[in-house]
């Protein structure tokens, strides 16, 4: 048993390095169009959020650190990281469920960066 629980938490956590290398070698292909701040806004998302929207595993409730940066960021400046690798890995039914959970109202967009966006 604690076994498998030791290498659910080693992927949990090798699949949250992923992501914030994705999102930073992303950062930096983009750095061009990139707004001040945005850089920070994303890998504090990624810090704070990630592992609430990881395909894997069930819906958890975000904490409410997490909460209070969803309710803050600017979804232009998040899109501009949502690459088909970062598609890979987020669940946008999750997104849509942290977003909900923590007041933030999602505006209705058909595509986030790479991520096509379904009516919710």
């Amino acid at each position: 048993m604690a076994a498998v629980s030791s290498n659910i938490i080693c992927r949990s956590i090798l699949v949250q390095v992923l992501l914030v290398s994705v999102l930073t070698s992303t950062a930096i292909a983009l750095s061009g169009r990139n707004v001040p701040g945005c850089e920070d806004e994303t890998k504090a998302l990624v810090d704070l959020c990630s592992k609430y929207v990881l395909k894997t595993g069930p819906n958890i409730r975000p904490a409410k650190n997490c909460c209070a940066l969803v309710r803050e960021v600017d979804v232009n400046c998040i899109c501009t990281y949502a690459t088909k690798e970062v598609a890979k890995l987020i669940s946008m039914h999750k997104v849509f469920y942290v977003a909900s959970t923590c007041g933030r109202k999602l505006p209705r967009i058909k595509k986030c960066g790479s991520i096509g966006i379904g009516s919710g």
